[in-house]
């Protein structure tokens, strides 16, 4: 019989030892599991969503434009077009090589940069995604039983400290401070951030939609606060020109939110305007 989200999840608990490093996230005391659901020994209870993820926050959820269409589209570029291969090879690598035990992915989406590097993973290992992007945890329950998905606030994710050996950060905003909380000692933090050449061309055939020029992305504060916070740290640059068709050229289009804005009708003329390739041009940031 076919196991359901909720069962792959709660076999997953107990096989990675979740008790050793889940945290409350009203008390910091330790996370127990029974049945479906998590608790402390001070009371604090969280129940199990059916499709096997926890919300573990106290943050209030605002409506956003990062809604389930949206993942949709990201999930479909991902795994289905290689757009993002060649930084894939460059995370499984280093997985690979260095072996980390517990992956948490900081702003996990809906789980599919986490789960290619957990699939090509040679050891065994245990990956956590973490997003306050219900919509997004929600999607990547489909990979309940290879890795754990919360619903989970950035900035005090329920984690005991220094229970983690790497600290992926893809394309999303980081929290240091909360980062090196839950670090293990000798940890890693993979940090990917666009470079001026990302995604250029949909830059490019959207301007004509926006009465200001669509600026060109300077990295270069962000990558001054990683070195800030991790001073020996390395650059990798990864760029490839991607041929994409027109149903992926429709999804990247879907998942940028400089097209929010646009009916459909925009939308489909900006995709024609696209051309044959489009640009994959990010910078992997490690610490030392």
């Amino acid at each position: 019989m076919k196991q359901s989200k909720k069962e792959r999840t709660q076999l997953w608990l107990q096989d990675h030892h979740a008790e050793q490093w889940l945290r409350c996230i009203h008390c910091d005391a330790p996370l127990h599991f029974e049945s479906y659901s998590l608790h402390c020994d001070n009371g604090h209870r969280f129940d199990g969503a059916k499709q096997g993820y926890y919300y573990l926050t106290t943050k209030q959820l605002l409506a956003t434009k990062y809604d389930h269409a949206l993942f949709e589209a990201r999930r479909y570029v991902i795994t289905k077009t290689g757009f993002y291969r060649t930084l894939h090879e460059v995370l499984i690598d280093f997985v690979n090589q260095y072996q980390p035990s517990v992956i948490l992915d900081a702003g996990s989406g809906e789980g599919s940069h986490l789960a290619a590097i957990t699939a090509a993973a040679k050891y065994d290992l245990t990956a956590i995604g973490v997003d306050l992007a219900k919509d997004g945890i929600q999607l990547s329950t489909t990979y309940n039983g290879s890795l754990l998905s919360l619903v989970s606030d950035l900035a005090y994710m329920p984690i005991a400290d220094g229970q983690v050996n790497l600290i992926l950060s893809i394309l999303s905003p980081a929290n240091y401070q909360e980062f090196n909380r839950i670090l293990a000692p000798g940890g890693k933090v993979l940090k990917v951030v666009p470079n001026a050449d990302y995604l250029v061309e949909i830059r490019q055939a959207l301007q004509p939609y926006h009465d200001n020029p669509v600026e060109i992305y300077d990295n270069t504060q962000v990558i001054d606060v990683f070195q800030k916070a991790y001073p020996n740290s390395h650059i990798i640059r990864v760029h490839d020109d991607v041929r994409m068709d027109k149903q992926a050229k429709q999804m990247l289009v879907a998942m940028t939110p400089l097209a929010w804005q646009l009916s459909q009708a925009e939308r489909q003329q900006v995709v024609e305007a696209l051309p044959e390739t489009i640009t994959l041009d990010v910078s992997v940031l490690m610490n030392e």
